[in-house]
């Protein structure tokens, strides 16, 4: 099989959006619920002693958070795109069969597939996590055809690779 060569580069909307979603997951989203649902019970069980105030009190912390996540997302989004280099520079990537080999102007690396474990498709582009939760941002438009953004996840898909459209 030929190798796969792209060219990607990612914008900050692109970026936040990305880590938006690593972040409210499922899962992520139950786990900050869980506190509210025990605080709410542990308030209807011990008496009469509950007044609205509290309720309102109890609701506007937790929507709070709801809230804040993603603002402090959104800054820590913002500071990490102006002091990564990598994050602002035209990526080359050399995919196949054994390795991804990416090239910017300030560094070079080399993975093995076996440190992935995950492909995820949108509409505008792949992105290959890594086990240490760090991201290849594959822009679809930058594949040499459809037919090869295709035939790559395909190859992707053969390795056993986790799959997901989310």
């Amino acid at each position: 099989m030929e190798d796969f060569k792209v060219t990607s580069s990612i914008d900050f909307k692109t970026y936040f959006n990305i880590c938006l979603r690593t972040y409210f997951k499922r899962r992520s989203l139950i786990i900050i619920f869980i506190p509210f649902v025990f605080t709410q019970l542990s308030l209807f069980t011990s008496g009469p002693s509950v007044t609205w105030n509290d309720e309102i009190w109890l609701i506007g912390i937790f929507g709070g958070i709801y809230i804040l996540i993603p603002v402090l997302l959104y800054w820590g989004c913002k500071s990490q795109m102006q002091k990564t280099p990598y994050l602002k520079e035209n990526l080359h990537y050399i995919i196949d069969e054994d390795k991804i080999m990416i090239t910017g102007e300030s560094f070079n690396s080399t993975t093995n597939w076996e440190y992935v474990n995950m492909l995820m498709e949108r509409e505008k582009y792949f992105l290959l996590y890594n086990l240490n939760r760090s991201f290849y941002h594959l822009s679809k438009e930058w594949f040499e055809s459809k037919e090869a953004a295709a035939a790559f996840k395909i190859m992707v898909k053969e390795k056993g690779i986790k799959f997901s459209y989310n």
